[in-house]
């Protein structure tokens, strides 16, 4: 299912978590870092924002809610211990000057 509540969330986990994450980089960071070298400042934060309202409506159920919202070719668990965590790295990584 993709995601019309979070659109640039959806658009950016799409684009840069697929199947062939790893010609980005093998890291959130890497891949966090190659998007904020070619995308406009304004998706970084719109992405940002998308994750902070997602944790914030969820608070105690990301885990679960992220397959109802969210559809990617990776598992978020193989970049951090939760899914929430992954959501958090992201949003911090993005944050970040």
């Amino acid at each position: 299912m993709q995601s019309t509540k979070y659109p640039h969330l959806q658009s950016f986990l799409s684009g840069w978590f697929h199947q062939d994450f790893d010609i980005v980089g093998n890291s959130i960071e890497a891949i966090v870092d190659e998007f904020k070298q070619v995308s406009p400042a304004a998706d970084a934060h719109a992405v940002a924002k998308d994750i902070r309202v997602f944790i914030s409506t969820f608070e105690g159920q990301v885990d679960n809610e992220f397959g109802r919202d969210f559809e990617i070719d990776v598992d978020p668990r193989e970049f951090a211990p939760s899914v929430e965590a992954f959501l958090e790295q992201i949003a911090t990584r993005l944050e970040t000057k």
